[in-house]
Protein backbone atom coordinates (compact mmCIF):
# COMPACT_ATOMS: atom_id res chain seq x y z
CA UNK A 1 0.00 0.00 0.00
CA UNK A 2 1.20 3.28 -0.78
CA UNK A 3 2.84 5.69 2.33
CA UNK A 4 0.35 7.08 4.44
CA UNK A 5 1.11 9.45 7.55
CA UNK A 6 -1.54 7.28 9.52
CA UNK A 7 -0.47 4.48 11.57
CA UNK A 8 -3.53 2.61 12.66
CA UNK A 9 -3.37 0.29 9.76
CA UNK A 10 -2.79 -3.29 10.73
CA UNK A 11 0.53 -4.24 9.24
CA UNK A 12 1.38 -7.79 9.85
CA UNK A 13 -0.91 -10.83 11.73
CA UNK A 14 1.21 -12.87 13.41
CA UNK A 15 0.44 -16.40 14.41
CA UNK A 16 1.58 -18.56 17.26
CA UNK A 17 1.22 -21.81 17.31
CA UNK A 18 -2.04 -22.63 19.05
CA UNK A 19 -3.84 -20.21 16.88
CA UNK A 20 -2.26 -22.57 13.99
CA UNK A 21 -3.52 -25.42 15.45
CA UNK A 22 -7.24 -23.97 15.94
CA UNK A 23 -7.20 -23.55 12.16
CA UNK A 24 -7.01 -27.25 11.86
CA UNK A 25 -5.67 -29.56 9.82
CA UNK A 26 -6.71 -28.44 6.37
CA UNK A 27 -6.58 -24.55 7.94
CA UNK A 28 -9.80 -23.77 7.07
CA UNK A 29 -11.03 -22.50 10.10
CA UNK A 30 -12.97 -19.55 9.11
CA UNK A 31 -11.44 -16.80 10.96
CA UNK A 32 -8.01 -17.94 8.79
CA UNK A 33 -9.86 -17.99 5.67
CA UNK A 34 -11.29 -14.09 6.43
CA UNK A 35 -8.25 -12.98 7.96
CA UNK A 36 -6.04 -14.55 4.15
CA UNK A 37 -9.13 -13.18 2.26
CA UNK A 38 -8.29 -9.66 3.65
CA UNK A 39 -4.63 -9.85 3.62
CA UNK A 40 -5.02 -10.61 0.15
CA UNK A 41 -7.23 -7.73 -0.49
CA UNK A 42 -4.98 -5.12 1.40
CA UNK A 43 -1.21 -6.64 0.89
CA UNK A 44 -0.85 -7.65 4.78
CA UNK A 45 1.16 -10.60 5.71
CA UNK A 46 0.16 -13.46 7.43
CA UNK A 47 3.58 -14.46 9.72
CA UNK A 48 4.93 -17.47 11.79
CA UNK A 49 7.94 -18.44 12.99
CA UNK A 50 10.12 -21.91 12.12
CA UNK A 51 8.93 -22.60 15.80
CA UNK A 52 5.64 -22.36 15.35
CA UNK A 53 5.76 -24.58 11.99
CA UNK A 54 7.63 -27.18 13.68
CA UNK A 55 5.13 -27.34 16.46
CA UNK A 56 2.41 -27.09 14.12
CA UNK A 57 4.43 -30.15 12.49
CA UNK A 58 4.67 -32.17 15.33
CA UNK A 59 0.46 -31.95 16.62
CA UNK A 60 -0.05 -32.19 12.61
CA UNK A 61 1.82 -36.10 12.60
CA UNK A 62 0.12 -37.11 15.60
CA UNK A 63 -3.41 -36.41 13.98
CA UNK A 64 -2.07 -38.07 11.17
CA UNK A 65 -1.33 -41.14 12.47
CA UNK A 66 -4.56 -41.45 14.30
CA UNK A 67 -6.17 -41.35 11.16
CA UNK A 68 -3.71 -44.16 9.62
CA UNK A 69 -4.73 -46.76 12.56
CA UNK A 70 -8.67 -45.65 11.92
CA UNK A 71 -8.45 -46.28 8.22
CA UNK A 72 -6.69 -49.50 9.06
CA UNK A 73 -8.82 -50.89 12.07
CA UNK A 74 -11.93 -49.56 9.60
CA UNK A 75 -10.79 -51.93 7.02
CA UNK A 76 -10.60 -54.97 9.22
CA UNK A 77 -14.20 -54.51 10.44
CA UNK A 78 -15.04 -54.46 6.90
CA UNK A 79 -13.58 -57.11 6.17
CA UNK A 80 -14.76 -59.38 8.69
CA UNK A 81 -18.49 -58.31 7.83
CA UNK A 82 -17.50 -59.42 4.28
CA UNK A 83 -17.88 -55.92 2.75
CA UNK A 84 -15.38 -55.72 -0.27
CA UNK A 85 -12.23 -53.45 0.57
CA UNK A 86 -9.17 -52.33 -1.11
CA UNK A 87 -5.94 -53.59 -0.03
CA UNK A 88 -3.94 -51.11 1.45
CA UNK A 89 -0.41 -52.03 3.31
CA UNK A 90 1.66 -49.95 5.12
CA UNK A 91 3.72 -48.45 2.57
CA UNK A 92 1.11 -47.09 0.61
CA UNK A 93 -0.44 -45.54 3.30
CA UNK A 94 2.90 -44.27 4.58
CA UNK A 95 2.78 -40.59 6.31
CA UNK A 96 5.93 -37.91 5.81
CA UNK A 97 7.52 -37.30 8.64
CA UNK A 98 10.28 -35.08 10.28
CA UNK A 99 11.90 -32.91 7.48
CA UNK A 100 9.44 -33.99 4.60
CA UNK A 101 6.25 -33.18 6.19
CA UNK A 102 7.97 -29.70 7.44
CA UNK A 103 9.18 -29.08 3.64
CA UNK A 104 5.60 -30.26 2.23
CA UNK A 105 3.96 -27.94 4.93
CA UNK A 106 6.04 -24.56 4.26
CA UNK A 107 5.51 -25.38 0.82
CA UNK A 108 1.47 -25.08 0.98
CA UNK A 109 1.74 -22.32 3.58
CA UNK A 110 4.43 -20.04 1.48
CA UNK A 111 2.17 -20.88 -1.35
CA UNK A 112 -0.85 -19.71 0.72
CA UNK A 113 0.65 -16.02 1.05
CA UNK A 114 2.79 -17.06 4.54
CA UNK A 115 6.02 -15.40 5.70
CA UNK A 116 8.04 -17.71 8.01
CA UNK A 117 10.82 -15.91 10.22
CA UNK A 118 13.63 -17.59 10.84
CA UNK A 119 14.00 -18.02 14.64
CA UNK A 120 15.95 -15.36 16.15
CA UNK A 121 19.54 -16.50 18.10
CA UNK A 122 18.68 -16.35 21.29
CA UNK A 123 21.15 -17.76 23.47
CA UNK A 124 21.11 -20.08 26.12
CA UNK A 125 22.13 -17.33 29.40
CA UNK A 126 19.88 -14.91 27.71
CA UNK A 127 16.77 -17.82 28.18
CA UNK A 128 17.78 -18.48 31.27
CA UNK A 129 17.94 -14.87 32.62
CA UNK A 130 14.13 -14.58 31.35
CA UNK A 131 13.09 -17.86 32.91
CA UNK A 132 14.94 -16.86 36.27
CA UNK A 133 13.24 -13.55 36.07
CA UNK A 134 9.84 -15.18 34.88
CA UNK A 135 9.73 -12.34 32.21
CA UNK A 136 6.47 -13.42 30.37
CA UNK A 137 5.94 -15.92 28.76
CA UNK A 138 7.84 -17.85 30.88
CA UNK A 139 5.91 -18.82 34.14
CA UNK A 140 6.61 -20.06 37.70
CA UNK A 141 7.42 -23.41 36.53
CA UNK A 142 9.51 -22.43 34.24
CA UNK A 143 7.61 -22.91 31.24
CA UNK A 144 7.76 -20.97 28.01
CA UNK A 145 11.01 -21.57 26.33
CA UNK A 146 9.39 -21.89 23.01
CA UNK A 147 7.16 -19.17 23.68
CA UNK A 148 10.06 -16.71 24.22
CA UNK A 149 11.61 -17.41 21.50
CA UNK A 150 8.43 -17.15 19.38
CA UNK A 151 7.77 -13.68 20.70
CA UNK A 152 11.34 -12.51 20.24
CA UNK A 153 11.46 -13.86 16.68
CA UNK A 154 8.28 -11.45 16.34
CA UNK A 155 9.40 -8.24 18.41
CA UNK A 156 13.09 -8.19 16.05
CA UNK A 157 11.39 -8.71 13.35
CA UNK A 158 8.64 -5.64 14.00
CA UNK A 159 11.59 -3.96 15.41
CA UNK A 160 13.52 -3.61 12.09
CA UNK A 161 11.08 -3.69 9.71
CA UNK A 162 10.33 0.15 10.39
CA UNK A 163 7.11 0.80 8.18
CA UNK A 164 5.77 -1.71 10.53
CA UNK A 165 3.69 0.57 12.94
CA UNK A 166 0.53 -2.15 13.94
CA UNK A 167 0.45 -5.97 14.15
CA UNK A 168 -1.84 -8.15 15.85
CA UNK A 169 -0.62 -11.19 17.31
CA UNK A 170 -3.36 -14.81 17.43
CA UNK A 171 -2.77 -16.49 20.21
CA UNK A 172 -5.06 -18.68 22.76
CA UNK A 173 -1.81 -18.80 25.71
CA UNK A 174 -2.65 -16.09 28.37
CA UNK A 175 1.14 -16.25 29.05
CA UNK A 176 1.47 -14.81 26.08
CA UNK A 177 -1.20 -12.58 25.46
CA UNK A 178 0.00 -11.28 28.65
CA UNK A 179 3.80 -10.68 27.18
CA UNK A 180 3.02 -6.99 25.67
CA UNK A 181 6.14 -5.53 27.75
CA UNK A 182 8.87 -7.50 25.60
CA UNK A 183 6.92 -5.05 22.69
CA UNK A 184 5.94 -1.88 24.36
CA UNK A 185 9.68 -1.43 25.79
CA UNK A 186 10.44 -1.16 21.96
CA UNK A 187 8.17 1.18 21.68
CA UNK A 188 6.12 -1.43 19.29
CA UNK A 189 2.51 -1.30 18.98
CA UNK A 190 1.33 -4.90 19.43
CA UNK A 191 -2.48 -6.30 19.98
CA UNK A 192 -2.97 -9.60 21.19
CA UNK A 193 -6.41 -11.32 20.35
CA UNK A 194 -7.53 -15.11 20.19
CA UNK A 195 -8.54 -16.56 17.10
CA UNK A 196 -12.23 -15.78 18.10
CA UNK A 197 -11.97 -12.26 18.19
CA UNK A 198 -9.35 -11.20 15.63
CA UNK A 199 -11.62 -11.45 12.72
CA UNK A 200 -13.66 -8.02 14.27
CA UNK A 201 -10.83 -6.27 15.65
CA UNK A 202 -8.65 -6.63 12.04
CA UNK A 203 -12.39 -5.37 10.30
CA UNK A 204 -12.36 -2.58 12.61
CA UNK A 205 -8.98 -1.24 12.32
CA UNK A 206 -9.42 -1.43 8.19
CA UNK A 207 -12.79 0.60 8.33
CA UNK A 208 -11.24 3.25 11.23
CA UNK A 209 -8.21 3.40 8.74
CA UNK A 210 -10.42 3.95 5.21
CA UNK A 211 -11.94 6.83 7.37
CA UNK A 212 -9.10 8.27 8.37
CA UNK A 213 -7.21 7.83 4.60
CA UNK A 214 -10.35 9.52 3.32
CA UNK A 215 -10.53 12.38 5.94
CA UNK A 216 -6.80 12.96 5.43
CA UNK A 217 -7.61 13.31 1.37
CA UNK A 218 -10.40 15.51 1.72
CA UNK A 219 -8.34 17.69 3.81
CA UNK A 220 -5.03 18.02 2.04
CA UNK A 221 -7.78 18.22 -1.55
CA UNK A 222 -9.19 20.98 0.74
CA UNK A 223 -5.91 23.01 1.47
CA UNK A 224 -4.67 22.68 -1.92
CA UNK A 225 -7.83 24.24 -3.55
CA UNK A 226 -8.02 27.00 -0.99
CA UNK A 227 -4.62 28.04 -2.12
CA UNK A 228 -6.40 28.84 -5.17
CA UNK A 229 -9.86 30.47 -4.15
CA UNK A 230 -9.47 33.36 -5.90
CA UNK A 231 -8.74 32.03 -9.49
CA UNK A 232 -11.86 30.09 -9.21
CA UNK A 233 -13.26 33.16 -7.99
CA UNK A 234 -12.22 34.88 -10.75
CA UNK A 235 -13.55 32.13 -13.27
CA UNK A 236 -16.69 32.03 -12.05
CA UNK A 237 -16.75 35.99 -12.52
CA UNK A 238 -15.61 35.31 -15.91
CA UNK A 239 -18.55 32.27 -16.37
CA UNK A 240 -21.81 33.07 -17.27
CA UNK A 241 -24.29 31.83 -14.84
CA UNK A 242 -28.24 30.96 -15.13
CA UNK A 243 -30.62 31.14 -12.28
CA UNK A 244 -32.22 28.28 -13.24
CA UNK A 245 -28.93 26.31 -11.42
CA UNK A 246 -30.62 26.36 -8.28
CA UNK A 247 -34.20 27.25 -6.82
CA UNK A 248 -34.45 31.05 -5.51
CA UNK A 249 -36.93 29.81 -3.13
CA UNK A 250 -37.10 26.06 -2.10
CA UNK A 251 -40.00 24.80 -0.07
CA UNK A 252 -37.34 24.89 3.09
CA UNK A 253 -36.28 28.54 2.25
CA UNK A 254 -36.83 30.88 5.21
CA UNK A 255 -34.73 33.99 3.49
CA UNK A 256 -37.42 35.30 1.72
CA UNK A 257 -40.78 36.55 3.10
CA UNK A 258 -43.88 34.32 2.79
CA UNK A 259 -45.47 34.27 -0.62
CA UNK A 260 -43.09 36.55 -2.58
CA UNK A 261 -42.33 37.21 -5.79
CA UNK A 262 -38.87 37.91 -7.07
CA UNK A 263 -39.05 41.37 -9.27
CA UNK A 264 -35.60 41.61 -10.07
CA UNK A 265 -32.03 39.99 -9.89
CA UNK A 266 -29.05 43.11 -9.60
CA UNK A 267 -26.44 41.06 -8.33
CA UNK A 268 -25.38 37.56 -8.25
CA UNK A 269 -21.24 37.39 -6.73
CA UNK A 270 -19.21 34.54 -6.48
CA UNK A 271 -17.84 35.41 -2.55
CA UNK A 272 -16.36 31.95 -1.37
CA UNK A 273 -15.69 28.42 -1.34
CA UNK A 274 -17.97 26.34 0.37
CA UNK A 275 -16.82 22.84 0.31
CA UNK A 276 -14.97 20.53 -2.29
CA UNK A 277 -14.70 16.83 -2.32
CA UNK A 278 -13.49 13.48 -4.18
CA UNK A 279 -16.07 12.44 -6.43
CA UNK A 280 -17.06 9.77 -9.23
CA UNK A 281 -17.11 10.32 -12.44
CA UNK A 282 -20.90 11.00 -13.94
CA UNK A 283 -22.66 9.39 -16.45
CA UNK A 284 -21.92 10.59 -20.23
CA UNK A 285 -19.05 12.25 -18.77
CA UNK A 286 -16.43 13.91 -21.07
CA UNK A 287 -13.40 13.23 -18.04
CA UNK A 288 -10.44 11.56 -19.22
CA UNK A 289 -9.78 8.28 -17.92
CA UNK A 290 -6.81 8.99 -16.35
CA UNK A 291 -8.79 12.18 -14.77
CA UNK A 292 -10.10 12.35 -11.19
CA UNK A 293 -13.33 14.01 -10.59
CA UNK A 294 -13.64 16.55 -7.83
CA UNK A 295 -16.53 18.88 -6.94
CA UNK A 296 -15.90 22.23 -5.86
CA UNK A 297 -18.96 24.04 -4.38
CA UNK A 298 -18.88 27.98 -4.52
CA UNK A 299 -21.18 30.03 -2.44
CA UNK A 300 -22.61 32.84 -4.50
CA UNK A 301 -24.23 36.76 -2.85
CA UNK A 302 -27.25 37.45 -4.31
CA UNK A 303 -29.04 40.58 -4.43
CA UNK A 304 -32.58 40.46 -5.48
CA UNK A 305 -35.68 42.73 -5.32
CA UNK A 306 -38.58 41.32 -3.91
CA UNK A 307 -42.47 41.88 -3.43
CA UNK A 308 -45.06 40.23 -1.12
CA UNK A 309 -48.24 41.00 0.29
CA UNK A 310 -48.37 41.27 4.88
CA UNK A 311 -48.88 38.33 6.24
CA UNK A 312 -52.29 39.84 7.87
CA UNK A 313 -54.89 41.71 6.08
CA UNK A 314 -55.88 44.98 7.99
CA UNK A 315 -59.65 46.19 8.76
CA UNK A 316 -62.59 44.95 11.11
CA UNK A 317 -62.56 41.91 12.25
CA UNK A 318 -66.13 39.64 12.31
CA UNK A 319 -67.49 39.01 15.42
CA UNK A 320 -70.43 36.46 15.22
CA UNK A 321 -72.73 36.86 17.80
CA UNK A 322 -73.56 33.24 19.42
CA UNK A 323 -77.43 34.33 20.54
CA UNK A 324 -78.02 35.13 17.24
CA UNK A 325 -77.47 31.95 15.94
CA UNK A 326 -78.89 29.93 18.59
CA UNK A 327 -82.22 31.78 17.94
CA UNK A 328 -81.79 31.04 14.32
CA UNK A 329 -81.75 34.82 13.67
CA UNK A 330 -80.22 35.33 10.15
CA UNK A 331 -76.42 36.60 10.61
CA UNK A 332 -76.09 40.43 9.42
CA UNK A 333 -72.04 41.00 8.49
CA UNK A 334 -70.92 44.56 8.63
CA UNK A 335 -69.75 46.31 5.74
CA UNK A 336 -65.62 45.47 5.47
CA UNK A 337 -62.96 47.40 3.62
CA UNK A 338 -59.90 45.41 3.32
CA UNK A 339 -56.61 47.59 2.77
CA UNK A 340 -53.91 44.98 1.32
CA UNK A 341 -50.73 46.82 0.53
CA UNK A 342 -47.98 45.60 -2.09
CA UNK A 343 -44.90 45.59 -0.35
CA UNK A 344 -41.24 45.67 -1.79
CA UNK A 345 -37.99 44.89 -0.33
CA UNK A 346 -34.34 44.32 -1.17
CA UNK A 347 -32.52 41.48 0.06
CA UNK A 348 -29.77 39.35 -0.07
CA UNK A 349 -29.26 35.76 0.43
CA UNK A 350 -26.78 32.82 -0.35
CA UNK A 351 -26.93 30.56 -2.79
CA UNK A 352 -24.36 27.71 -4.36
CA UNK A 353 -23.11 26.38 -7.34
CA UNK A 354 -20.78 23.07 -8.03
CA UNK A 355 -18.09 22.95 -10.52
CA UNK A 356 -17.30 20.05 -11.79
CA UNK A 357 -13.27 19.50 -11.87
CA UNK A 358 -10.43 16.72 -12.08
CA UNK A 359 -7.38 15.91 -10.74
CA UNK A 360 -4.69 13.61 -12.18
CA UNK A 361 -5.54 9.96 -11.48
CA UNK A 362 -2.47 8.37 -11.59
CA UNK A 363 -1.28 11.74 -9.21
CA UNK A 364 -3.79 10.88 -6.76
CA UNK A 365 -3.38 7.09 -6.53
CA UNK A 366 0.36 6.53 -6.24
CA UNK A 367 2.16 9.41 -4.71
CA UNK A 368 -0.72 10.77 -3.06
CA UNK A 369 0.60 13.96 -3.64
CA UNK A 370 -2.36 16.81 -4.31
CA UNK A 371 -0.19 19.14 -6.55
CA UNK A 372 -2.52 19.23 -9.37
CA UNK A 373 -4.58 21.44 -11.48
CA UNK A 374 -8.00 22.22 -11.54
CA UNK A 375 -9.70 22.28 -14.89
CA UNK A 376 -11.21 25.53 -16.52
CA UNK A 377 -8.36 27.60 -14.46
Amino acid sequence: MPACRLTGFPCGIFLDTNALIDAGQELSATWLTHIRETSLSFNIPIVISEVVLSEYCEWLHGQLVKKKSHVHTSFRVFKKIGINTPSIDEEELSIPTGVDLKELLRDKLVNSGFIILPDCELTVQELLEEAVKHKLPFQENDKGFRDAVILETFARHIEINECVKRVLIVSRDRAVCRSQSRFVDRRLEVEFHPPGEVCARLTELIEQFLDDLARERNERLEEHVMTHEEAILAYCRATPISTSEWWLKPPTCTDLPFLSTIEKISKIEPVRIDSMALGTKPPLSDIPEDRYPVSVTVEYSVEMEVSHYPNRLLGQSIVLDPANTLMGTPLEFPKQQFFIEKKYQVLEVARTRTLLCSIDRSTLEQSGDYSFQIDGF
